[in-house]
């Protein structure tokens, strides 16, 4: 699949609500759309059911502030796959959201074909896994799992691990720029437990020292690295911080964030390198 000028398609507002987004947002729903199409497709005959995973759906679309035009969230651009999943499991926090998201995802899709689970994700987590059909002889199930917050605080690496236990790839966004670099010195105050929750241990701290004291690299790219080994030790594949994909405002280079792809077989790997590669050519892809 090679898409060199592949783009966010341009929606007519549906009078729902949507959130406001910075254009650069836009590189993130560009690398999610275009892996997912390559994901479902590939996985389409090799497994009895296909299941995509949504942690912080939202509402399902966002408007572009620099535009004033809207465009598919991660929900719609996962429904809009050429091949789709067999279900869709979308989490919400907020019970408004929830409603609209209903709305917008009914519109397109089968309601017995998606599921909707409102609350802190952390707190739900064994609801979505009774969500996906159960693995058994004829019945293989492989999930792709969207983790997109909006800070460290929301996500807790023991939600990931426990959705680990299946056969599950994922998509994570570490808020390596506008969080952790930003909130450096919140995050290195010792009484603030939100990256021992991040990392689901506290040796980081150590280690942390250790780098700062080398001078190897700055807090950014140790949070990366770090939350990366952590899911190698889940088995999942990871050569070093180049894997990912750098987000950054191209004005003026600022990090917001990084986009790593996790999967425990190679082909999931070369799907990730096809997306880097042929996604929108002003994205940087440096670490």
């Amino acid at each position: 699949m090679e898409n060199n000028s592949f783009e966010i398609p341009r929606l007519t507002d549906d009078g729902l609500w949507a959130p406001s987004i910075k254009a650069h947002s836009l590189k993130k729903y560009q690398a999610i759309s275009y892996y997912l199409k390559i994901f479902s497709t590939s996985m389409k005959d090799k497994w009895d059911n296909r299941v995509y995973i949504d942690l912080f759906s939202g509402a399902g679309r966002s408007k572009v502030e620099e535009e004033g035009t809207f465009v598919p969230g991660s929900p719609l651009l996962a429904l809009d796959v050429d091949d789709r999943f067999d279900k869709y499991i979308f989490c919400e926090k907020e019970p408004d959201l929830c409603d609209v998201l209903t709305k917008r995802a009914s519109l397109v899709c089968a309601p017995e074909k998606f599921k909707i689970i409102q609350g802190d994700v952390n707190q739900n987590v064994e609801t979505i896994l009774q969500e996906i059909p159960k693995f058994g002889k004829g019945k293989s199930c492989l999930s792709f799992c969207l983790v997109d917050p909006f800070g460290i605080r929301d996500i807790k690496f023991e939600t990931i691990k426990r959705l680990s236990e299946l056969y599950v790839d994922f998509l994570v966004l570490i808020p390596t720029g506008f969080d952790a670099n930003r909130n450096q010195s919140d995050y290195l105050s010792p009484d603030n437990t939100s990256l021992d929750e991040f990392f689901g241990d506290q040796n980081w701290r150590v280690e942390w020292e250790k780098i700062k004291a080398k001078k190897t690299k700055d807090f950014a790219l140790f949070v990366l690295d770090y939350f990366c080994e952590k899911m190698r030790g889940l088995r999942y594949l990871y050569e070093g911080p180049e894997d990912s994909m750098r987000v950054t405002i191209e004005e003026n280079n600022v990090l917001l964030y990084h986009l790593m792809l996790f999967s425990r077989k190679p082909l999931g790997q070369r799907f990730w390198s096809d997306t880097k590669k042929n996604i929108s050519p002003q994205m940087g892809f440096d670490f």
